[in-house]
């Protein structure tokens, strides 16, 4: 365990683990394995899908600001959610040119 150690991490690493570290040996070897970019699913929505979702929800959270604004006759949140709505609609169409090509 200590000469797979030296291999995959340096002298320096199999020298901390001594000779009978076997949480130490399962731990090193699970950084290796992060580091090899092995490691379980993570992550697997496309990016086109990801701004789609994230641009409805900043246009829903401007809408609901804009409104509240509005309530409160606070034209600077009012302005603030209209901004963010229309960033939102933004980001969902680069979502959707996204998916056309293919990202």
């Amino acid at each position: 365990m200590v000469a797979l150690a030296t291999n995959l991490f340096g002298a320096d690493a199999a020298g901390v683990l001594g000779t009978g570290s076997t949480a130490g040996m399962l731990m090193l070897l699970g950084l290796g394995l992060v580091g090899l970019g092995i490691r379980g699913r993570r992550n697997t929505m496309k990016s086109s899908t990801k701004d789609k979702a994230e641009g409805t929800f900043h246009e829903l959270k401007g809408k609901v600001k804009e409104t509240a604004g509005k309530l409160s006759d606070n034209p600077k949140l009012e302005a603030e959610g209209s901004g963010e709505k229309i960033t939102g609609k933004v980001q969902k169409k680069i979502g959707q040119v996204k998916k056309v090509l293919g990202k």
